[in-house]
């Protein structure tokens, strides 16, 4: 039976905003979390007692569907680029079954966090690590979010520059220096300072002013539907190739001979010690469903559970459909990022010129929105964690909300402008808040709320042990790369 003041969740107005408030309902004192006498069949992730659930808390705008694109969108960045060459690497089959373990890993950890989040009633990421873990995990995960995000954010806005306009090194050859016909940098309106102001203020600005995240569910469908559009044409390019008996020989299995820029050899350890925090990274979204449990239309845990398969196997089957046809076209020549093997030049092989001139734009012009849209959801989480800081809610109102957001945009345009020669120091710290976000928190939240469930005991000494690998091989890797030019694991 619940409760009979039961936490209202109607609007943001309504809810709890400081630090010092909690949600009113029957506590715990335990430090366990309740759970029914059988296992849910959602992965054997036990189910809490429903009669621990703080009444109708969460009540929002979003359909599954809308909730499951937000999810969707937040995850399919630029790691979608990455993944051919991860299939190249480590051969179609362990491709696959690679990515089919790394998504059902990431719904046990979502499907713990939901859970959590449900009887606490908390509904950002880092109010569930300060009330579940205490203060320090609390600050350890809100410093990791603001490193992890705001590196997204910059990494985008450079991308995007990179796209529109080129770089010195590259000649400007961008979307914008071609069809302007300046390739010197010397036009102030063909300038990656002004190119990426423009797009900030009239494409991002919009969109990391709106409130509420049912609203940018819209957005995320446009956002899907291009990398919907982007898998189909990577298909149909294969199919071009096949017909035209262009394919590179299919790597079933791990091929050493395919290496990296900034490695002399690479060997199959090598491999799959690569390919899996590659993986693991291109599924980084857990910062997002809390706020996302928030906005859901007629809140329950099994419609939110829902929304997290569906945005999972959605996810999974585009990131499949691209790594595989992007791969058997290119083979052992497929780069780091997919998008540099699809320039006029090599299209030309299965089409005419002038299409394969039509087609290398729309897919500048398309991965450019792509990451615009994606901007406001990784911003959010962002915003939500500088205002706790400085004023101490992370739901800011009136003009602490647009403080916070414009601050944000504003030092990420800067930062994009200046900070190009530091891309591997923003990597490595991108990897450490990933690992806490992505692992740590999870790990915590099972060895402290399921202590007495021997299968999840287990599953949380894994999910610490993929975090350590990661990190290990996002830090330490690197810097072996750098100084001996060959992978860690060789």
């Amino acid at each position: 039976m619940a409760p009979s003041v039961p936490v209202e969740w109607a609007d943001y107005d309504r809810l709890p905003t400081k630090r010092s408030e909690k949600c009113p309902g029957k506590s715990n004192d335990s430090g366990k979390l309740p759970v029914s006498s059988s296992d849910d069949l959602t992965l054997w992730v036990p189910l809490l007692d429903e009669s621990e659930v703080r009444g109708d808390r969460f009540k929002g705008q979003s359909e599954i569907s809308g909730t499951a694109l937000n999810l969707m969108n937040t995850m399919i960045g630029a790691g979608l680029m990455a993944l051919p060459h991860v299939f190249a690497m480590c051969g179609l089959v362990w491709g696959v079954i690679l990515t089919a373990i790394v998504s059902v890993f990431m719904y046990v950890c979502s499907s713990v966090l939901v859970r959590c989040a449900d009887i606490t009633g908390h509904r950002t990421y880092t109010e569930l690590a300060r009330d579940g873990l205490g203060w320090a995990a609390g600050f350890v995960i809100q410093w990791s979010i603001i490193l992890n995000n705001g590196g997204v954010l910059l990494v985008y806005l450079i991308i995007i520059g990179d796209l529109l306009v080129g770089t010195e090194e590259t000649g400007y050859n961008g979307l914008v220096s071609t069809v302007l016909n300046t390739h010197n940098g010397d036009k102030w309106y063909a300038s990656r300072w002004f190119v990426v102001l423009v797009v900030a203020i009239i494409f991002i600005q919009p969109l990391i002013v709106q409130k509420r995240l049912h609203i940018l569910a819209r957005t995320s469908a446009f956002a899907i539907g291009l990398a919907a559009a982007f898998a189909a044409l990577t298909t149909v390019l294969a199919v071009l190739a096949g017909v035209k008996g262009k394919l590179e020989p299919i790597n079933w299995w791990p091929n050493p001979e395919l290496t990296e820029p900034d490695i002399t050899r690479n060997c199959v350890t090598a491999i799959y010690m690569t390919a899996v925090p590659v993986l693991l990274y291109s599924y980084v979204f857990l910062f997002n469903i809390p706020p996302l449990m928030a906005e859901l239309k007629d809140y329950s845990k099994p419609r939110m559970l829902k929304a997290v398969k569906n945005s999972l196997l959605g996810t999974t089957a585009l990131y499949v459909v691209v790594a595989i046809s992007s791969s058997i076209v290119f083979g052992i020549k497929t780069q780091q990022d997919v998008l540099v093997n699809l320039y006029p030049g090599a299209l030309e092989n299965y089409m005419n010129p002038r299409l394969a001139d039509v087609i290398s734009t729309l897919l500048s012009v398309g991965y450019a929105f792509k990451l615009v849209l994606i901007f406001p959801l990784a911003n959010w989480s962002l915003r939500e964690n500088l205002s706790d800081l400085l004023f101490k809610t992370q739901r800011p109102k009136g003009w602490q909300f647009y403080a916070i957001t414009y601050l944000i945009l504003a030092v990420v345009y800067v930062l994009s402008q200046t900070v190009r020669g530091v891309l591997n120091a923003i990597d490595i710290i991108g990897c450490t808040a990933c690992v806490g976000i992505t692992f740590v928190v999870p790990a915590w939240l099972i060895a402290k709320f399921w202590s007495d469930n021997l299968k999840m005991k287990i599953f949380a000494i894994v999910v610490w042990v993929v975090g350590m690998f990661c990190l290990l091989e996002g830090i330490v890797g690197e810097v072996w790369r750098e100084v001996f030019r060959v992978p860690l694991f060789c």
